[in-house]
């Protein structure tokens, strides 16, 4: 299936304080079109020998039809950040002291052609690289740093920049092809000469417990040639089953957002992933998420005697959670009585309460089961 999955996340990227560029988030257009930047504020120059004295950042998917170049800014303090997705059918190139350049994870950049980096601009890799026509790094402080980032490079990398430090680590394209479902459409990607636009790009995918259940929640950025999604669950995170079927939007431009309740989910570790099905029956697995569900039942809180009458309550409480904390309140919503507590049995003693209707309260990882005490 010709399809790259991307997820998107938020990380601490410790970039340039400084006033930077950006295209929008999540958005699919081209370099060169100023609605693909925020506040349409473009590079200046936009595509030769860009002196930009900022960091430039890439949000969401750009394509750059035709070649780009940054110049000699005198200081190497800012970089051309990638956090999406980065197109440039062309060569690519940063002259000695131009803006760095970081990928990170999660990030993909792919080159149509030759890439060259001079002296003193640094490489740093944490997403995915791809040149289809090699690499030239000069310079003896040019230096290519691998943050756990997949370098594939057809053509060789030549040159006395650092070419140890990326030589070491890079693979020719086509092993993409028997890497990951989201490495193999990749590939398949690049194989077509980036003709064909890469079909599904997931924004985000959440889990919520709720008192009803667990809240599935994801957004596409856009979606091509795309039938449905199965939501799958799992107890032990190796084998799923599919719990529910959730048809495309049909929004192929712009994306779209999905939810769905799980009201089956017990008292647990669970596990859960979206499988993507396309119309020629092809399938792209996502990543898969867990959560930790209490999933409290009432019958899980015994409190007696209730009537309560004297100052002794017992309270009997969940064998397959150890941290619980046991509150009392009044009417009024006032604390009359907290502790936390690993045992199953809890005895409170010298409760001198009002006669009066009172609520016990267990909570155990945020979730909260009530009852009602009468005291005579």
């Amino acid at each position: 299936m010709r399809k790259l999955i991307v997820l998107t996340m938020i990380v601490g990227l410790g970039i340039n304080a400084n006033a930077q560029l950006s295209t929008l988030d999540f958005y699919t257009g081209t370099w060169s079109n100023s609605n693909s930047w925020t506040d349409g504020v473009q590079p200046n120059p936009l595509t030769t020998n860009i002196d930009e004295q900022q960091n430039i950042t890439i949000n969401g998917y750009i394509t750059r039809n035709g070649g780009l170049s940054f110049a000699n800014i005198g200081a190497n303090s800012y970089k051309l950040l990638v956090r999406d997705t980065l197109i440039v059918i062309g060569d690519l190139s940063f002259a000695n002291n131009s803006i760095n350049l970081e990928v990170v994870t999660g990030g993909v950049l792919v080159v149509f052609g030759h890439f060259t980096a001079e002296n003193k601009v640094v490489l740093d890799n944490g997403g995915t690289m791809v040149v289809t026509e090699g690499m030239t790094l000069s310079g003896g402080q040019q230096d290519y740093v691998d943050n756990g980032g997949g370098l594939y490079v057809d053509g060789g990398i030549n040159g006395n920049g650092d070419t140890d430090g990326a030589g070491s680590v890079d693979a020719p394209i086509s092993d993409l092809n028997s890497g990951t479902s989201e490495q193999k459409a990749l590939y398949n990607f690049i194989d077509g000469g980036g003709t064909t636009p890469l079909p599904i790009k997931l924004a985000s995918f959440d889990l919520e417990a709720t008192d009803s259940g667990v809240k599935i929640t994801w957004e596409t950025l856009s979606e091509v040639n795309f039938s449905h999604f199965e939501v799958q669950r799992s107890n032990d995170g190796r084998f799923f089953e599919s719990i529910a079927e959730i048809g495309s939007s049909g929004s192929e431009v712009d994306g779209a957002s999905y939810s769905y309740l799980d009201e089956q989910v017990k008292s647990q570790l669970v596990y859960f992933r979206l499988n993507a099905i396309d119309y020629d029956g092809s399938n792209e697995i996502f990543e898969t998420k867990s959560i930790n569900v209490t999933g409290l039942q009432s019958e899980e809180l015994n409190i007696y005697p209730n009537p309560l009458v004297g100052q002794k309550l017992t309270l009997s409480l969940p064998e397959s959670i150890s941290e619980k904390q046991v509150s009392i309140f009044d009417l009024q919503g006032n604390q009359i009585y907290t502790s936390h507590s690993n045992e199953t049995r809890l005895e409170i003693q010298n409760l001198n309460l009002q006669p009066g209707i009172y609520f016990v309260n267990l909570e155990v990882d945020g979730h909260q089961l009530k009852q009602k005490l009468l005291v005579r």
